[in-house]
């Protein structure tokens, strides 16, 4: 019975090699659990950061929670203070619900199929300042941020404008005052 066992042993050992699946099973395992425990407090870090540089006022995220399944992110209590007014809020909302679509953000695009904001304000006062504190002389320098936001601002602007110019186009087809300027000026003319 006992040399059976061991033979029985011998070969599951043999087929199933633990020092090459255990180490691999470790890492996806932590990768899991850092992409768990992770995400949400990373992405609201972002938020504010990012928010804070570009805006030059504080920005305040209540909370954050993702579902990569779902592809659902949800913010709490989002306040984006008015740099040029510290005691008010540039706008604010209780609640921000987006489905993201994750095989598009795979690729590095960022496609919303549905969005709500719920309890979204304009000008609300706030209890303390909104103001940063001023950055220390020598922090001055350029942020590890500032080409993120530059290209963000590239993309953004790029996008506008090729908007803008489909919305003249469009809107020059819809009217009929155009088309007829148009014709006009071909027959004068030759009249």
């Amino acid at each position: 019975m006992r040399r059976l066992r061991l033979r029985i042993l011998s070969r599951l050992r043999a087929i199933v090699r633990w020092r090459y699946i255990l180490p691999r099973a470790i890492v996806v395992v932590a990768m899991v659990l850092a992409v768990r425990f992770g995400l949400d407090p990373l992405l609201r870090w972002t938020i504010v950061t990012v928010g804070e540089a570009s805006l030059g006022a504080k920005v305040e995220v209540g909370g954050l929670r993702t579902s990569l399944w779902g592809g659902r992110l949800v913010v709490a209590s989002v306040a984006a203070a008015n740099p040029r007014k510290p005691m008010r809020n540039l706008a604010e909302a209780a609640d921000i619900r987006l489905q993201v679509d994750m095989k598009q953000l795979l690729r590095k695009r960022l496609v919303v199929h549905a969005g709500t904001i719920r309890g979204l304000a304009f000008d609300s006062p706030r209890a303390t300042s909104g103001a940063l504190p001023d950055a220390p002389a020598e922090a001055a320098g350029p942020s590890a941020l500032d080409p993120v936001i530059r290209a963000a601002e590239e993309k953004a602007l790029g996008w506008l404008d090729g908007i803008s110019g489909r919305l003249q186009q469009d809107l020059m087809e819809a009217l009929a005052t155009p088309k007829l300027v148009d014709e006009l000026e071909t027959r004068w003319p030759e009249e």
